[in-house]
């Protein structure tokens, strides 16, 4: 059986004052990129409205909103599609041929995809926290958006 991509984690949590262990996953330690990928924004707000559904305090659902988020554009979501699409593909052949190599083919297409989303990210961010879009930030969305293009149209 192939490794799972998620490993279990006890981590201790305060609960009313009393420390109780809680189950988290994370990823498993092949898995794991060096600098983590912004969320979507459709999941930032999830975690940002589970927050507040928690009554978590003012200061950490603040926080959680500053963060980052990755928007691309129609362009590149249809893109990923397309690319979602052959992984599933990629998937069924392997299961298929018995040829789990194949599973692994688009790993460092992700990994590109990934940091190319972060620089976006992190230029946008930039521009929402009232710096005016320089030219490197504007050349930067341009460059993720042409970069990740070629990467995912090939797939």
């Amino acid at each position: 059986m192939e490794r799972p991509g998620y490993e279990e984690v006890s981590v201790p949590v305060s609960v009313d004052g009393t420390i109780v262990q809680a189950v988290t996953l994370r990823a498993a330690p092949w898995m794991r990129l060096r600098r983590d990928a912004p969320p979507s924004a459709r999941y930032k707000e999830l975690i940002v409205q589970g927050a507040v559904e928690l009554g978590l305090s003012d200061a950490y659902v603040s926080m959680l909103s500053a963060l980052p988020a990755a928007s691309p554009s129609p362009a590149l979501r249809a893109l990923a599609t397309a690319h979602g699409v052959v992984a599933v593909l990629l998937l069924r052949l392997s299961a298929a041929l018995g040829a789990p190599w194949a599973r692994r083919v688009l790993a460092p297409v992700r990994a590109a995809c990934y940091a190319l989303l972060r620089a976006q990210a992190s230029s946008r961010a930039e521009t929402q926290r009232g710096a005016a879009r320089s030219a490197s930030a504007t050349l930067v969305g341009f460059t993720s958006e042409a970069a990740m293009a070629a990467i995912l149209l090939p797939t």
